[in-house]
């Protein structure tokens, strides 16, 4: 990582008053009753490839990744092909 990229504990983001007084909530119980998905934008292949999107969920319950894919953007045609293949894939 570069030092544009921080990493910051919950206790250093209170100390630095990012975030007050917030209460975290609980993780779901069971993998898959809560999947939180988004895109990003990158050079994720630095020169070999052209910039695109990395679209990846996570798992709230076991903070795992249960997909991730590569597309040039996140419209709704790669959105909704992204979610076809995990319920493909899942079930869910």
């Amino acid at each position: 990582m570069s030092d544009k990229h921080i990493i910051m504990s919950k206790k250093e983001l209170e100390r630095c008053g990012i975030i007050q007084n917030r209460e975290w909530r609980e993780r779901k119980e069971s993998f898959g009753e809560m999947i939180q998905f988004d895109g990003s934008y990158h050079q994720w292949f630095e020169d070999r490839a052209p910039k695109c999107c990395l679209l990846a969920s996570i798992d709230d319950a076991t903070g795992t990744l249960p997909q991730l894919r590569f597309t040039s953007g996140e419209g709704v045609n790669d959105d909704f092909k992204y979610w076809k293949e995990y319920t493909e894939k899942k079930g869910k």
